[in-house]
């Protein structure tokens, strides 16, 4: 692996451990716990270095939810192309959170869930 790789796989680590340290943060305590002091702290990194990251705990979750989406988009490709739009996410958020609720993506969706109104099924 070259310095460069190196460095950049650090600085992806580092992103991205700033990002589930958010997300756990606001799962634990919620939003107002997360700052970005604690956020950092449980990183293990310095109030200076997520700043290099990102601007905002905001930002930070909306990084960890934009990982969260992207693999549920993913496992929606590997599915039947003649499944509905609708059956395709049903069975991906499913199988997500049939994994272990200290999964942080698991343990993020079910503090959004708990916290919105349920919705109509789909008629189809």
């Amino acid at each position: 692996m070259t310095m460069a790789s190196l460095r950049e796989t650090k600085k992806i680590a580092t992103k991205k451990a700033l990002a589930h340290a958010a997300a756990s943060l606001v799962v634990e305590a919620g939003l107002d716990a997360a700052t970005v002091s604690a956020i950092a702290q449980r990183a293990g990194v310095s109030q200076r270095t997520f700043h290099n990251y990102f601007n905002s705990r905001e930002e930070a979750l909306v990084t960890f939810n934009f990982e969260c989406i992207t693999a549920l988009v993913d496992d929606m490709t590997l599915l039947p192309d003649d499944w509905s739009l609708y059956r395709k996410t049903e069975a991906v958020v499913l199988r997500h959170l049939e994994k272990d609720e200290a999964d942080p993506r698991v343990a993020l969706f079910n503090f959004y869930a708990q916290r919105t109104p349920a919705r109509p099924r789909d008629p189809n």
